[in-house]
């Protein structure tokens, strides 16, 4: 499985990407919303971490644009994001986002107990 990573703190994007890549999976990284917007576009991943907050696009309008014209195999999402309120929350999954989880987080709810996690 193809997974895309888009933070814009760079030790952030090496941590989940070493987490990930020790669970086998493949992954591309990016620290803007607009290469994330892309790399979705361009059905390179099947699964989308995106940072709420992210320069050029942040992930909320990356979410929306890509449910708005969705690619051929519409990827899973998951929004990452320190806001942990209720209204952040319910905004990030009305805008299309399959999941979110809030900063801090522990690596392994990255690869166990998804969906995605038996693909």
């Amino acid at each position: 499985m193809h997974i895309l990573i888009a933070e814009d703190d760079a030790t952030s994007q090496r941590v989940r990407a070493a987490i990930l890549k020790k669970a086998r999976f493949q992954t591309t990284a990016v620290d803007n919303g607009v290469d994330a917007l892309r790399v979705l576009q361009q059905s390179e991943a099947s699964l989308a971490i995106l940072d709420w907050m992210m320069p050029g696009m942040d992930g909320l309008g990356v979410v929306r644009r890509v449910r708005r014209v969705p690619p051929p195999i519409p990827p899973y999402i998951i929004l990452l994001s320190s806001k942990s309120e209720k209204p952040g929350v319910v905004a990030g999954l009305d805008a299309g986002a399959n999941d979110y989880l809030t900063k801090p987080f522990d690596g392994d709810e990255l690869v166990r107990g998804w969906p995605w996690a038996a693909a």
